[in-house]
């Protein structure tokens, strides 16, 4: 079993990310972590918060993720959809546990689905560059949920407005976003509470 588990509490200095999910730094990037069975895991978070990022093909099944979400806060747990296997059916039925993450880093689910998953418990982390959603079905996903977009592509300053009008969380990974200065500040002052800028 391969995952990349966090135990314990990471404070990220001047980014301000109190809106973002916990796990959201934490299971950003592919990470490969050391191997941990369920009942490790079960006994883990009786003592301790523990952040799991499913981002290997091989991570916990449905039942095993239920188990452990039902466990309480002390388990985070972010999913990537590149790289697990996991059907929306799945997905939908371990959020009746408790609500988690989900990284929308492929197009491997349709957009029916994601909206399906937007409404079932799950926080949506859309990937700019990897999700294959157009900005229109970003802003529908949007609607009325707490949506984050990771902006890891070039895109203009006027359509990250658009997202911010509509209350979506931006990370703008400016490395590749390419906004200028003014640009950046604009959006960090039209909703200051709403931007996370990592230069």
């Amino acid at each position: 079993m391969k995952c990349f588990v966090l135990l314990s509490v990471i404070a990220f200095g001047s980014i301000a990310s109190a809106a973002l999910p916990t796990p959201f730094f934490e299971c950003i990037n592919q990470f490969v972590g050391t191997p941990m069975n369920v009942t490790d895991m079960r006994e883990l978070i009786k003592v301790t918060p523990v952040t799991y990022c499913a981002n290997q093909p091989t991570a916990f099944n449905k039942n095993e993720m239920k188990d452990l979400l039902q466990q309480g806060g002390n388990f985070q747990l972010a999913v990537s959809l590149s790289n697990t296997t996991y059907t929306v059916a799945e997905l939908r039925e371990m959020a009746l546990s408790r609500s988690y993450t989900v990284y929308v880093d492929s197009g491997r689910l349709t957009f029916s689905d994601l909206q399906s998953l937007s409404t079932a418990n799950v926080r949506l982390v859309v990937m700019s560059a990897s999700s294959g959603l157009t900005k229109a079905q970003i802003l529908t996903l949007a609607s009325g949920r707490n949506l984050v977009l990771n902006v890891d592509s070039p895109i203009q300053q006027t359509e990250l407005m658009d997202y911010l009008r509509a209350s979506v969380h931006l990370v703008i990974r400016n490395s590749v976003a390419n906004l200028n200065r003014p640009d950046l500040v604009a959006l960090s002052t039209f909703q200051p509470n709403l931007v996370t800028i990592v230069p």
